[in-house]
């Protein structure tokens, strides 16, 4: 590996093409201590064998403050560490990224195909994989593109986009995109905290889109939670997370809960979402002040077994029995609703 000191500064050409390779036998780079820059570079094919620390391409310095700042660069091809990494990330970890495509990175045991606890804005991440869940992990990112990445590890891998530990992993105005975990929870992201994200096309055993977090102003459709007729797989648009101001919509449970799966739901349209048993909204799930408009069930109801239901309004809904299926073994609440047009 390049052992780069601290405070210095690599720069190479606006079209990246100063290459930094580890031509498949080493690590590409080390950062020795913080302050460490790299501008304009393509750093790729670094190698760690799969026991080693991560940061195939780029193994950032250990103390999480100064982090290795990434800038116009692309970060490809670096395998079993990934891209930038102290510990975690196939790609980047402890870095600063700013508008710098990380793809085709592999962590094999470790979080974070493309990046571990990263800031990043303006970049995009595609075709990352993880064996221990996530494109991307521990990452606060604005204005990414996450594209193609892939959870996956063995069963309860998590997060095929990016994995979130905490409050810390945020993301504002990006797009998740057909990334997947399928053994596990969160096509598009697990546990991130987001706002004005779009989710489409994601898919995941459970939470096609997304999983866990709080997420406002998120457009979340076309996501899959399946693909087997299983008891297992549920929430084809959301897991277990908290929604305001959202739309949820045409997203595929092939078992339970087409579009939400548990969590909340506020002031969010929950539309046209289809489920291969039971209802769009279940989990149990909270609704307050939504429309529930056109979803399809093929069995018991577009809501089951809310836990509270306030000031909603179920219209169009599709299914052989019934808009609302409540109590059983725990009391729903359903107060002030109005339900309209049934099938």
């Amino acid at each position: 590996a390049l052992l780069v000191p601290a405070n210095t500064l690599i720069t190479g050409t606006f079209d990246r093409a100063a290459v930094f390779t580890g031509s498949g036998t080493c690590r590409v780079m080390q950062a020795q201590g913080g302050g460490v820059r790299l501008v304009g570079l393509t750093v790729r094919d670094g190698y760690v064998s799969s026991g080693s620390a991560a940061g195939a391409g780029v193994k950032g310095f250990g103390d999480g403050t100064n982090r290795v700042s990434v800038s116009n660069c692309f970060i490809v091809s670096n395998w079993y560490g990934g891209g930038v990494s102290y510990n975690w990330g196939a790609g980047a970890f402890y870095a600063n990224a700013q508008n710098s495509d990380f793809a085709y990175n592999v962590a094999t045991n470790t979080w974070g195909g493309g990046v571990g606890y990263a800031a990043v804005s303006n970049c995009t991440f595609s075709n990352n994989i993880a064996l221990a869940g996530g494109g991307g992990a521990n990452v606060a990112a604005f204005s990414c593109r996450v594209v193609g990445n892939r959870a996956l590890g063995a069963s309860g891998t998590d997060g095929g986009g990016f994995l979130g530990f905490g409050a810390g992993s945020f993301a504002e105005s990006c797009v998740f995109a057909s990334n997947s975990a399928p053994g596990g929870y969160g096509g598009g992201t697990k546990n991130m905290y987001g706002r004005s994200n779009y989710y489409g096309w994601n898919a995941a055993k459970a939470g096609g889109g997304l999983s866990g977090g709080v997420h406002s102003n998120a457009v979340v459709e076309f996501n899959v939670a399946g693909p087997a007729y299983s008891g297992m797989y549920y929430g084809g648009g959301s897991d277990n997370a908290t929604l305001y101001d959202s739309i949820v919509r045409s997203n595929v449970a092939t078992y339970n809960n087409g579009g939400i799966h548990g969590g909340s739901a506020y002031r969010t349209l929950i539309q046209g979402n289809i489920s291969g048993n039971t209802c769009a909204v279940g989990g149990p799930a909270s609704v307050y002040s939504c429309v529930i408009d056109g979803n399809v069930a093929s069995n018991a109801g577009a809501i089951v077994y809310p836990t509270e239901m306030f000031n909603c309004t179920v219209v169009n809904h599709a299914d052989d029995r019934y808009a609302v299926v409540a109590g059983v073994n725990a009391q729903s609440k359903i107060w002030n609703n109005v339900f309209w047009n049934p099938e």
